[in-house]
């Protein structure tokens, strides 16, 4: 590796050096990246602070960030764990997050959509009560917090660990929501009404669990595993939300890429209608839309 000095490489020789990394296992691209150089570009921003739209060939590394780097990826190469994990924490929209193999990976659509404020759906001129169901590190709760109109933000999930974990992030980004420990709806009080409830339940199939990348089974199976059909917990939070979801109230459901059809006729006959149904970046149908009526 050339050096342009004892302390100073070029990044064209730090992504030659860590793809070589790459060559030597098979890994699985997902979490939010499609090839190495993705996650390559990714963790030199995230470690050394450059955007990294201006990170280019003659972008200058310091050495000690390039160790860190090489580090980091030779984790998440040869553990086959997300890269996410490997790194320890993750930054979003401004917001970082500490994120480990107690929580899913943050890859949710949802955000760029909390992001733009769910428009056109959404209408922010009031203040909202909102509720993130099996909000795992926080992630969304979070970035709702910070985009959203938001009177009051509650963050439930049934890990203990993750529960730790969103408290952390709430607290690393000076944000104040209420997260609190529930199975679904268990410790949600039953007078509460929300203007908006999102949630990303778990929808794989339970006999797909074991057919999932290594990857995707470094994450907690009780945050991945949706029963027989994928659907056991989807129908408990469709039921339940629109108990508690007031009267021109949005549901913003994340789901399972060939789930669509099924989860709208189970929300219609809860009594929602269907904005629109979104795809994410592989272009699966992923996420559900809808307004109680």
């Amino acid at each position: 590796m050339k050096l342009i000095n004892n302390k100073i490489i070029k990044f064209k020789d730090v992504l030659s050096n860590l793809l070589k990394i790459y060559s030597k296992k098979k890994v699985f691209f997902g979490h939010g990246f499609f090839s190495a150089k993705e996650e390559i570009y990714y963790t030199t921003s995230l470690i050394t602070n450059i955007k990294i739209e201006i990170i280019d060939s003659d972008t200058k590394i310091k050495i000690i960030h390039f160790l860190i780097i090489r580090n980091i990826i030779n984790t998440r190469v040869n553990n086959k764990t997300p890269l996410i994990y490997a790194i320890g924490f993750m930054k979003s929209y401004g917001a970082y997050f500490v994120v480990n193999e107690n929580v899913l990976v943050p890859r949710s659509h949802l955000a760029e959509l909390i992001f733009d404020q769910f428009k056109p759906w959404l209408n922010l001129k009031k203040k909202i009560n909102m509720l993130d169901l099996c909000t795992g590190s926080g992630h969304l709760a979070i970035l709702s917090s910070k985009f959203l109109n938001c009177n009051k933000v509650i963050a439930s999930d049934i890990c203990d660990k993750a529960i730790e974990i969103a408290k952390l992030n709430a607290s690393l980004n000076n944000r104040k929501i209420n997260v609190i420990q529930s199975n679904l709806f268990s410790k949600i009080k039953k007078n509460s009404k929300f203007d908006i409830i999102i949630s990303n339940p778990p929808y794989v199939l339970s006999k797909n669990m074991k057919k999932l990348p290594d990857e995707y089974r470094k994450e907690p199976k009780i945050a991945l595993d949706g029963g027989l059909d994928g659907l056991s917990e989807i129908r408990k939070v469709i039921k339940k939300s629109s108990e508690l979801i007031k009267k021109n109230g949005k549901f913003i459901l994340e789901i399972g890429f060939d789930q669509k059809n099924k989860v709208i006729n189970l929300l219609k006959k809860e009594g929602f209608y269907i904005n629109s149904a979104l795809k994410d970046l592989a272009y699966n149908d992923r996420c559900i839309i809808c307004t109680k009526i």
